[in-house]
């Protein structure tokens, strides 16, 4: 029997640099279309916690894996928005996110083998902004 914990992380530093294009039309410029992206870098660690039941010996053995990581992550939005009486906004439009190399190395007979490489999501969305 073998049971492993999630990876665990904790807060650490990170660059972002990011780009946005808005173009405005329509009346008082209240319609706009905008693309948005971002690439980050996370930067802290994991922890990986395995455990091993030998069957013929009813003993645990526990092996404890902890590195640092960094994490590359992309974000694109596409949408629009329109400003609704100065200070509130609702914006809709399509986004992807991708989170690039969070799999958990392993050795399987001596070769390099990742579980996952790429966790990402994408769809549409709504957002409704309150400025004050």
């Amino acid at each position: 029997m073998h049971a492993a914990s999630p990876p665990c992380s904790s807060t650490g530093p990170g660059p972002r640099v990011g780009i946005q294009g808005r173009r405005y039309f329509g009346q008082q410029a209240r319609w706009s279309l905008f693309a948005r992206g971002n690439l980050s870098l996370l930067i802290g660690h994991y922890e990986l916690v395995s455990r091993t039941l030998e069957f013929d010996i009813d003993d645990f053995d526990t092996s404890l894996l902890v590195r640092k990581r960094t994490v590359p992550v992309t974000e694109i939005e596409l949408g629009a928005s329109v400003n609704i009486r100065g200070r509130t906004t609702i914006s809709a439009g399509y986004l992807f996110h991708s989170w690039h190399d969070i799999g958990i190395p392993q050795q399987v007979a001596g070769k390099p083998l990742d579980d996952a490489n790429i966790l990402s999501f994408d769809g549409l969305f709504m957002r409704g902004e309150l400025s004050y």
